[in-house]
């Protein structure tokens, strides 16, 4: 083992905090679908939300929420996908929790975070033992077996 194995740790590191990422809105957004409280948020703060080059494709928005019983009033939620055009009028949304921070909206987007997160913190271990146990070429051991140059 070489200082050269460092670079599929990093690798797998960089997966596995990529993945989690997408894993956690994945997974609330599942809760949220599954077992969560519907309501509307009243949209209260939007932020142009930035694509490439700083190029604005929507906007984020956040706002604050009331289940349609009205028993659960949440002060603030972030949405955790952004909109296309700015929302004017309270949007429909659920939240995963009475306390939570986060609003999914019903388009699935959650399913897309769910599956990223999945592919990559699977990714991380495949990545490092392709690069641990796949065959090396030009491998300067093969040559010194072979009586090349070593």
């Amino acid at each position: 083992m070489g200082w050269l194995n460092i670079v599929p740790l990093a690798i797998c590191g960089i997966f596995i905090a990529l993945g989690l990422t997408f894993l956690i809105d994945g997974v609330d957004g599942l809760r949220a679908e599954t077992t969560g409280i519907p309501g509307l948020v009243t949209i209260s703060d939007c932020r142009p939300h930035l694509g490439r080059n700083d190029i604005q494709v929507g906007w984020d928005c956040a706002g604050s929420f009331r289940s349609d019983d009205a028993a659960v009033q949440i002060g603030r939620v972030a949405f955790t996908d952004f909109f296309e055009e700015r929302p004017t009028q309270p949007v429909p949304a659920k939240v995963a929790t009475p306390t939570s921070d986060k609003a999914h909206t019903t388009d699935g987007f959650w399913l897309v975070q769910l599956g990223l997160g999945v592919a990559g913190v699977l990714a991380a271990p495949a990545a490092t033992a392709w690069w641990w146990y796949s065959p090396k070429r030009n491998s300067s051991k093969r040559a010194r077996k072979r009586g090349g140059a070593g």
